[in-house]
């Protein structure tokens, strides 16, 4: 993240714990990245929730990343984590 900060300072970035982060701001987008997987179901269902309130209409939520095998079987067979 510094490496980033170096080359975009115009650019804030927040890095927090993703179970119980809510600032009570909106953003136009927020990333996540290499996080979901390794969130059991608590504190993934804690993340969607405070991300979405930090989110209006026309904002985005990028959750990046390959989620291990059981939550990959999951998604296919249930159609969620």
């Amino acid at each position: 993240m510094n490496i980033f900060r170096k080359r975009k300072p115009e650019v804030q970035l927040f890095e927090a714990d993703a179970s119980i982060y809510s600032d009570g701001n909106t953003y136009d987008i927020i990333f996540s990245n290499q996080l979901v997987q390794y969130l059991d179901e608590s504190n993934l269902t804690n993340f969607l929730k405070n991300m979405s309130t930090m989110l209006d209409a026309e904002s985005r939520l990028i959750c990046c990343g390959i989620p291990n095998i059981n939550r990959r079987f999951k998604y296919q067979t249930q159609g969620s984590f």
